[in-house]
């Protein structure tokens, strides 16, 4: 069966989640065996969810499986996110709804649209939501770079999603390839942000408990921030800086800071400067370059607000056009290549540092 991504507009569950998150609302759990990581026990193609109807299985996570899906009156195509019969703990249901509540408050054309939530009769929750019918960026990177002008359009709207959540006290706090959707609406490339599970929420006080503790490390160590890394509170910022990491791969075809292992990439986000976009893109223009350094600084207070993002990118695009089609694109960065440009970063800073003891 093919499904395609709905453009109904879709009842509004707002103020439907957060008394649900109180532990004296949530179903007492089932105990349920443990469940084997291709099991999805009773759960399977043709039960009935809710008002869905279940169709294949899409995939399966940390937290919990998706499927297709199809509304039974209406006839509308949904992706149906369902808890792991393992993780009945109060944690991990207030998480996913929770996750739920968060999506349905941004109300963004660039974040995954919410449609039900609700339990199994075990208590299991489960989240009806928007099918995407595309491919992240994870996987678009693994083929290839997109061009300037649509890395330039991606992070825009990744950008923009970012701005509305901010503007309601949330922070995704795992921004990454693998949790930036791509589509197309319209003949035009159009991202969707996914994944709050994990995000941050300011000021919710229906929450039970905090479902992150102080001092916890939470997100991909390869996009997180220093002062996430470090297990400070963050805020805003912190999503700033994991999209500048995007911005690096889409523009220059690398990370910022480079590394063998997760600890040492983080130590490196932490305490490395940067790699120079110029380095690796010589006629990169002067503005996007500013952008980039600025997007990556290790101090939060140095990086641009998030709605100032868009704007930079939107008057860069005749430029970026020019450039596309008059001027080579970065070459692809080997891990060989990293250690060169690292390598011949580090010979400039000591030539610097030796010049100006000679001076003295």
């Amino acid at each position: 069966m093919s499904y395609a991504p709905s453009h109904d507009p879709a009842p509004t569950i707002r103020g439907q989640a957060a008394p649900l998150l109180d532990a004296a609302d949530l179903p007492a759990p089932v105990p349920a065996p443990l469940r084997e990581p291709w099991a999805s026990w009773e759960i399977g193609p043709g039960a009935v969810v809710g008002n869905h109807v279940l169709g294949p299985c899409l995939g399966e996570g940390g937290m919990g499986t998706v499927y297709a899906a199809r509304h039974r009156i209406l006839g509308r195509p949904a992706a149906v996110k369902i808890l792991h019969a393992d993780l009945l703990d109060t944690t991990c249901r207030a998480r996913m709804l929770q996750e739920a509540w968060i999506v349905d408050q941004i109300q963004h054309p660039n974040v995954v649209e919410i449609y039900d939530v609700g339990f199994l009769d075990d208590g299991r929750p489960y989240i009806a939501m928007e099918l995407l019918d595309g491919e992240n960026l994870a996987d678009r990177l693994a083929r290839g770079r997109p061009t300037w002008r649509q890395g330039a359009e991606i992070v825009r709207q990744v950008a923009e999603a970012l701005a509305a959540a901010h503007v309601r006290g949330f922070v995704h706090r795992d921004l990454k390839p693998g949790n930036v959707f791509l589509l197309e609406r319209d003949g035009r490339l159009h991202v969707k942000l996914l994944d709050w599970g994990i995000a941050r929420v300011e000021g919710a006080p229906w929450l039970p408990a905090r479902l992150t503790h102080r001092g916890w490390v939470v997100g991909t160590p390869q996009y997180m921030a220093p002062e996430q890394s470090a297990g400070r509170e963050v805020d805003g910022r912190a999503d700033v800086y994991s999209l500048g990491v995007i911005a690096y791969e889409l523009f220059l075809g690398m990370s910022p800071v480079g590394g063998m292992s997760p600890l040492e990439i983080a130590a490196n986000h932490a305490c490395a400067d940067p790699v120079a976009p110029r380095l690796l893109w010589p006629q990169i223009p002067r503005l996007l370059d500013r952008l980039l350094l600025s997007m990556v600084a290790k101090k939060p207070e140095r990086r641009p607000p998030i709605a100032d993002i868009a704007p930079v990118l939107d008057s860069l695009a005749i430029e970026l056009e020019r450039l596309e089609l008059g001027t080579a694109a970065p070459a692809p960065v080997t891990r060989w290549r990293w250690r060169l440009v690292a390598a011949a970063a580090t010979v400039a800073l000591a030539l610097a540092a030796a010049a100006v003891l000679h001076v003295v």
